[in-house]
């Protein structure tokens, strides 16, 4: 395969920096192993100049490869560890047991994504061990891999798209290689959709739905029957994902598919269980959410804004302050907002103060010093949180605590020359100074 395609699209796009390959760290070991996989790896990748292939030799690290007999922090841990050591942007982890070698995938904000697609850390690619007895993989195999590493890593820098699309071409007009059993099939074809929603994420259209659709229920239909909650929660998953890129799309089918979306996030949880999979649970439980919000602006459903707060505060319950700081913050803003509409709805003085104690969450970790302009589009959030509640009481107190807090947003906003934000403070600054003459006028 020619890749003269990212030479001539760099010039295309001319950078002040130059794309840089992904880095990718592979480790594994298996001392009866009857071949050597590290070799066969290192010479199915050396062909694609768009990668970085270093190898981890600290055995250490090595001895935490099998999930099925680990605590998952640790073999979280370990794979965070060995990226960090070689400032990888993939983590490849094999581990071979009798004819079948398994890889798994890790990146440095697995977890953190806000956007589709995502799957877990736990999820292998299974294939059979004696494709590693020759010099190079399968073509179609190593493409898949090497597809797999630019997807996981396109959203550091979306320029990697045009070799997914190049990659993903050449995927589609090969076959799997001939004789390849049935059991190994789910896993390559959950590989392809999770590299299918990474391609047209941005660009989302009824052809690339088909298209998901018709390889998640291929991958169903291939299974050998044995029970592996890993694969069910990631079909689910990946199903999910579609639909909601589906409903982003805007079109009139929107609604359904974020209630299909909803429905297969829901039987995913099961299988990915917050004592076994933590992170996974928190992740899907955040996803979960915002598709139970978007259902509420949709229909004003107030059972469905009930039930994004519910899984909001199942994601707050797994990323932690001290454990993901950032993402800890977004899911406080995210109930800061969610619990703020539900006061309203309510007319609920408690919620609405929870909502304001969200917010002041978030600001621990986007403060004044550290990041001004969120801290200060923050702060307009709790102002408008006592506005709505001295509205709601006709009490001048939340108004002159409202007004406090637009005032201190407004300061940054001033500094940082934000003239769409002083604008809109200064017109919700006069509305309540308004709203607190009239208090004292009676």
């Amino acid at each position: 395969m020619s890749w003269n395609f990212l030479k001539s699209q760099k010039e295309k796009n001319a950078q002040p920096e130059p794309l840089k390959p992904i880095r990718v760290v592979i480790m594994g070991h298996d001392e009866n192993a009857p071949v050597d996989f590290k070799k066969v790896l290192a010479e199915s990748f050396r062909s694609m100049p768009f990668l970085s292939v270093v190898f981890e030799d600290d055995f250490a690290l090595e001895d935490l490869l099998n999930p099925d007999h680990k605590n998952f922090f640790d073999f979280f841990d370990s794979g965070i560890k060995a990226l960090k050591k070689h400032n990888a942007d993939v983590l490849l982890r094999f581990r071979s047991s009798g004819a079948q070698i398994r890889f798994n995938f890790l990146t440095p904000d697995m977890y953190l994504k806000k956007e589709p697609p995502f799957f877990s850390s736990l999820f292998g690619l299974y294939l059979p061990v004696s494709y590693f007895q020759t010099e190079n993989l399968p073509e179609q195999i190593s493409h898949l891999i090497g597809c797999t590493f630019v997807a996981l890593s396109l959203k550091k820098d979306m320029r990697r798209l045009e070799t997914l699309k190049a990659l993903i071409k050449v995927l589609s007009k090969n076959k799997m290689p001939q004789g390849i059993e049935k059991r190994f099939m789910p896993h390559i074809l959950s590989f392809l959709a999770f590299n299918y929603l990474a391609m047209c994420a941005n660009t989302f259209q009824k052809k690339d739905m088909l298209l998901i659709s018709n390889l998640i229920t291929s991958a169903q239909k291939s299974k050998d029957g044995a029970y592996d909650a890993v694969l069910e929660g990631t079909l689910l998953t990946l199903s999910s994902q579609m639909y909601i890129l589906a409903a982003d799309a805007k079109n009139a089918d929107s609604y359904t598919f974020l209630e299909r979306a909803a429905q297969n996030l829901k039987k995913a949880l099961k299988y990915f269980n917050k004592y076994i999979f933590p992170y996974d649970y928190g992740r899907l439980s955040l996803v979960l959410s915002k598709s139970y919000f978007s259902f509420f602006k949709f229909s004003e459903n107030r059972q469905s804004l009930r039930d994004a707060v519910f899984y909001m505060r199942e994601a707050e319950n797994i990323f932690t302050f001290a454990t993901f700081p950032y993402l800890w913050a977004d899911i406080e803003g995210d109930l800061g907002n969610y619990l703020m509409h539900l006061s309203a709805y309510a007319h609920n003085k408690e919620i609405a103060e929870l909502a304001v104690q969200n917010y002041k969450n978030r600001q621990k970790v986007f403060s004044k010093e550290t990041a001004p302009l969120l801290w200060a589009e923050t702060e307009k959030s709790i102002a408008d949180v006592y506005y709505y509640l001295g509205k709601d009481l006709e009490n001048q107190a939340y108004f002159e605590k409202a007004s406090d807090h637009y005032l201190d947003a407004l300061d940054i906003f001033e500094d940082l020359k934000e003239t769409k934000y002083v604008e809109m403070l200064e017109n919700a600054l006069e509305k309540t100074q308004e709203k607190i003459l009239r208090l004292n006028q009676k």
